[in-house]
């Protein structure tokens, strides 16, 4: 379940910045890693060392029942190589992913408890787990995200498309 989240926080973070994810997985038979998020374009910069913290983060969080020490994080860097080279290789995070992940708790282990049952998720998937309009335009949907960046919580506002009620 810890990598379930693991693998949703990255996900939930990844959707919150704007990125499209083709499928998280879980991967119990890999010797390499347990967990998989894929995305539909590469993500650079800034925003990936964020998307990887994510996931680092969400579990650590999981693991000590809130906000994590630097301890806490430590441990979980050390069994997640992949994540570790990745976030040396991205840079820091912008520091505000520890917000994002409390924000979107419910969200991230709505999602986990769903891929943790079917072993894979895709975008629909986290959209409704952010509560993000099904058939929302580009606008809509990029303002619904916007609010979530800001601090509202996924699924405490609602969005409308311009010229409806």
């Amino acid at each position: 379940m810890l990598t379930a989240i693991h693998e949703s926080a990255h996900a939930v973070i990844a959707t919150v910045y704007g990125a499209t994810v083709e499928k998280s997985v879980l991967t119990p038979d890999d010797p390499e890693r347990a967990g998989l998020t894929t995305y539909r374009q590469h993500v650079t910069g800034q925003r990936r060392g964020d998307i990887v913290f994510a996931g680092v983060y969400g579990e650590a969080f999981a693991r000590h029942g809130g906000p994590p020490t630097p301890r806490g994080l430590r441990l979980v860097m050390a069994h997640r190589h992949h994540d570790a080279t990745a976030l040396r290789a991205a840079g820091d995070p912008s520091g505000q992913v520890p917000k994002l992940v409390a924000n979107c708790w419910p969200s991230i282990t709505g999602l986990a408890r769903e891929l943790y049952a079917s072993r894979r998720i895709g975008q629909a998937d986290i959209d409704r787990a952010l509560f993000l309009p099904a058939d929302a335009d580009e606008p809509t949907r990029n303002h619904a995200l916007s609010l979530i960046r800001s601090g509202s919580v996924p699924g405490s506002f609602t969005v409308h498309p311009v010229g409806t009620r």
